[in-house]
């Protein structure tokens, strides 16, 4: 899968949706150099889809895995379009209990 995620973090095309996705798969297969790696493509990238409908998603699953639980509320509270509200809304309850 982590094969298939650079080369279309290579692409360029929608490069942050991809570096996510192999940010998460690092996170879960427990690789720190890996996921930092990936993390960082994220935070070079994310930028450049600021005016896609999956930007405030993505952004807040980025603070997530980053381990800024704070600044993540931020984008799923002021969402930039309705494309995830059901994926925004589990992640804001998620982290929601994580400061109760």
């Amino acid at each position: 899968a982590l094969d298939l995620f650079d080369s279309s973090i290579a692409s360029k095309e929608n490069a942050s949706v991809s570096a996510i996705d192999a940010l998460v798969t690092a996170y879960h297969l427990q690789d720190a150099d890996l996921y930092y790696h990936y993390l960082k493509i994220v935070r070079d990238t994310l930028y450049k889809d600021y005016k896609k409908s999956f930007y405030s998603y993505a952004y807040a699953l980025k603070s997530y895995y980053a381990g800024e639980y704070f600044e993540a509320l931020s984008p799923l509270m002021h969402p930039n379009s309705n494309a995830f509200l059901k994926p925004n809304a589990r992640l804001a309850s998620k982290l929601f209990l994580m400061f109760k």
